[in-house]
């Protein structure tokens, strides 16, 4: 599954939230989070996350710099997470931290096609947009 559009989630006290509508059906028994810059947090499916590492992987000699400091990122970071019914699952604390998302604040998710993304608000969101290098 792919995953697009953005939402308004609240992201629970204790760090857990529910993913939106059918995304959490298609999620399996587990999820897969890493911190990513921006501040942001990652999740994916154990499907897609297969591939990202696959992909990864298959880059072999030709990684850049950037792309090791991309594997150390993830890698670091990475944590496996249960899905509980209906796509419940709690964010860790050291990625919250990382993302600055704060318990019973209302928080971005937004579909990036093959993970979600977590934000502490459209206002990062919106900075980190500012910052980044790739816009024309």
């Amino acid at each position: 599954m792919d995953f697009y559009g953005a939402y308004g989630i609240v992201l629970e006290k204790s760090g857990r939230l529910r993913l939106p509508g059918d995304i959490g059906e298609s999620f399996g028994e587990v999820a897969y989070l890493c911190e990513w810059p921006g501040p942001c947090v990652k999740i994916y499916t154990e499907e897609q996350w297969n591939k990202y590492i696959e992909d990864l992987k298959n880059l072999g000699n030709r990684r850049t710099g950037k792309d090791e400091w991309e594997v150390r990122t993830v890698f670091r970071s990475k944590e496996k997470v249960e899905v509980k019914g209906k796509g419940r699952i709690t964010v860790p604390q050291k990625l919250r931290d990382h993302a600055k998302l704060r318990g019973g604040d209302k928080i971005l998710m937004i579909g990036a096609m093959d993970h979600l993304e977590l934000w502490a608000s459209d206002d990062v969101y919106d900075a980190a947009y500012q910052k980044s290098t790739w816009q024309g």
